[in-house]
This record gives C-alpha cells, structure tokens and sequence, in this order.
C-alpha cells in the first residue's frame, strides 16, 4: 500500500514537471530531485521550481517537509561554479542564508565526490578501517584485556 501512494505520488510530480528535465529519487524517508542543463544556474531555478511542487505535494499529503533537512550538491566536471547557492524559497534557506552545497553526496551509504567518482567513498571506508585497527591497540594490556597473543592475532 505504501508503494503504490509512492508511485501515485511520484506520478504527480512527474505530471507537475514534466516541461523540464527533473526526477525524482525516492527510497523511504530518503529522497532527491535530480535536474540537469548546461548551466547550473538554469539547475537552480529548475531546482526551486521543482522543490515547490514537491512541497506542495506533502502538504496535500498531510505530510510534513522539513527544510532544514534539505541538502544541496552540484555535479560537474567544470572546475569553477560548483559551490553556487541557492535561494530556495523557504525558510531557513531564504535571503542573506540561502542553502549551500555539499562537497560529497551520500545516498544509501554509498559517498560520491563532485564527478561521481568513489573516491570519497574508498577514503571515508580506508579511514574508518585504519582508525578501528588504531584502536585495537587499546584493548588490552599486560595486566588486563586481550592477552598479547590475541591482539596480535587481531592485528595480523
């Protein structure tokens, strides 16, 4: 039953803005508008648009749309003009505090870097398994706690 509210939904945003190259990501409480042109300038205002309408898609819904919760990240392979803002209409992010971009994405716990590459991704993983070994360390010592043998073991 939820999935199939889902699908009308997501139908009713694609109807909505269907003149503009815009989707919609969705996997439970987790989603994401996805527009694309040659400039991000013209992203943001189709950005803007599109958060309308997904707003106003909750609130018919009776459902709630936290905007402090929102997030925003440009994929490009310029070099410049990916840290554009955006003013997206809706408080807190209106005026003198519009929403900034994000230097990474994170989605299903998977981090993608600017050029959808897993760099950020193998980093994130690689620091994490190097800080858990680091704290191996920490487990034992010569009174108490893992016995040298088997913090070697672990080590190994």
């Amino acid at each position: 039953m939820i999935l199939s509210t889902l699908i009308k939904w997501e139908g009713a945003f694609h109807e909505a803005v269907q003149e503009e190259e815009c989707t919609l990501i969705s996997y439970v409480d987790d989603g994401d508008i996805i527009v694309q042109s040659s400039e991000i300038d013209t992203n943001c205002v189709m950005l803007r648009h599109a958060y309308g309408i997904v707003f106003e898609l909750f609130t018919r819904s009776g459902l709630a749309l936290e905007h402090d919760k929102t997030e925003l990240f440009h994929f490009t392979r310029a070099r410049m003009g990916f840290d554009r803002t955006l003013d997206l209409g809706y408080a807190p992010y209106t005026g003198d505090n519009p929403l900034k971009p994000k230097t990474y994405w994170r989605y299903l716990g998977f981090y993608f870097g600017r050029k959808l590459t897993f760099q950020e991704h193998v980093r994130y993983y690689a620091t994490k398994a190097l800080t858990t070994v680091m704290a191996m360390r920490m487990l034992g010592n010569s009174t108490r706690g893992l016995s040298p043998r088997n913090k070697r073991i672990l080590m190994a």
